[in-house]
């Protein structure tokens, strides 16, 4: 969406979708020790410039629309796959 935000207020966001349009939910935000080097305002922003350049015209989705549509897609999975994929995550980190 390009909009700037906090990773906190997306979680937020994501709680507060599935709360109204999934039925709700028992998750809490876990606050943990900041990383080595993690600056202390961690911030989400995706940069548009070069999407708008490769494909002008494009329309966006907004946040709202775009977190209930992939929320939707994982609620679809097997419930097991998205388990296994979470613990591969855990143990095998991308940073």
């Amino acid at each position: 969406s390009g909009q700037v935000m906090t990773v906190n207020r997306l979680c937020k966001e994501i709680i507060r979708i599935v709360n109204e349009h999934f039925g709700g939910t028992k998750s809490k935000i876990k606050h943990l020790p900041m990383r080595k080097g993690e600056p202390p305002r961690t911030h989400i922003e995706a940069d548009l410039a070069d999407l708008n350049q490769l494909m002008p015209g494009i329309k966006y989705t907004d946040l709202e629309t775009g977190l209930i549509e992939t929320i939707k897609y994982y609620s679809a999975l097997p419930h097991d796959f998205v388990y296994r994929t979470l613990k591969y995550f855990e143990q095998n980190p991308l940073i």
